[in-house]
């Protein structure tokens, strides 16, 4: 079975590391590790800015789907379903309508 490490650093640059070819040495620790490892040379996010994309990963929704939006405040938190977050049930005068997993407010 193969293992994977995932490495997640913000702000670091590809063109900065050795294993990607830079000539000084800043980052002797990763480019050992990725000697024996596979190193991806395209990267894709599902979202952006970065926590919403990370997020993505994890639990294999897209920032609009787990509420997940942005860095800070309301925009960081996993959104939850249900009266769990103060949704008014159908039929009880609030916009709790349609706000089961995959829905939207309107």
């Amino acid at each position: 079975m193969p293992r994977i490490l995932y490495i997640d650093i913000d702000t670091l640059r590809a063109d900065h590391l050795g294993c990607y070819g830079y000539q000084r040495n800043t980052s002797p620790n990763i480019d050992k590790i990725a000697e024996n490892a596979t190193v991806f040379t395209n990267c894709y996010v599902s979202d952006a800015p970065c926590l919403p994309s990370r997020a993505a990963l994890f639990t294999g929704r897209f920032g609009i789907h787990s509420g997940i939006v942005g860095h800070g405040g309301t925009a960081a938190d996993l959104r939850l379903t249900g009266k769990t977050r103060g949704f008014q049930e159908e039929g009880e005068g609030g916009q709790g309508e349609g706000m089961e997993e995959g829905c939207h407010p309107r």
